[in-house]
């Protein structure tokens, strides 16, 4: 039986992995780290979105490993999306160059990128956070999502 990303409603495994979460960003930012808000007030929970642009994959994902090379890759196209169109062809190209060797996988790479940058755009095209880290945790029904990404640009 496959995992599926499992409702937020379980609050220890959410703060858990909230907290390692940020002492992950902490151990890789250093003195330069000043904190994280946690869900922003009047802001979407990047959890949720992230989810909801890798939603169509999510079921060909069925163990950790899979499940963490899934969310890295929506939160690269992302963050591509938030890129000029020339930079965003270029980003493209690279990551598709490091995920991929065969033709028929740099293919496939290619339309899996596509179709979440265009569900991005589609599903929030006015939210320009930038997805800077996330957390995949196994869970005994789910895996359990959480994602750290700037605030919006007006309120950094």
């Amino acid at each position: 039986m496959k995992k599926r990303i499992k409702p937020k409603k379980q609050k220890a495994n959410s703060k858990r992995a909230f907290k390692k979460l940020e002492q992950n960003i902490k151990r890789n930012m250093g003195s330069s780290f000043g904190g994280i808000i946690h869900n922003a007030p009047g802001q979407i929970k990047m959890s949720d979105a992230l989810e909801e642009i890798i939603a169509p994959f999510a079921d060909d994902a069925d163990t950790i490993v899979a499940m963490k090379n899934l969310v890295s890759i929506g939160a690269m196209a992302w963050n591509i999306t938030l890129m000029p169109p020339q930079e965003q062809k270029e980003q493209i190209e690279q990551l598709v160059k490091t995920m991929s060797s065969e033709p028929e996988d740099i293919e496939t790479m290619r339309k899996m990128i596509d179709k979440m940058m265009q569900r991005k755009q589609a599903l929030y095209p006015d939210v320009n956070r930038t997805i800077v880290n996330f957390e995949v945790e196994d869970t005994a029904d789910g895996w359990h999502l959480s994602v750290a990404s700037t605030l919006p640009p007006n309120q950094q």
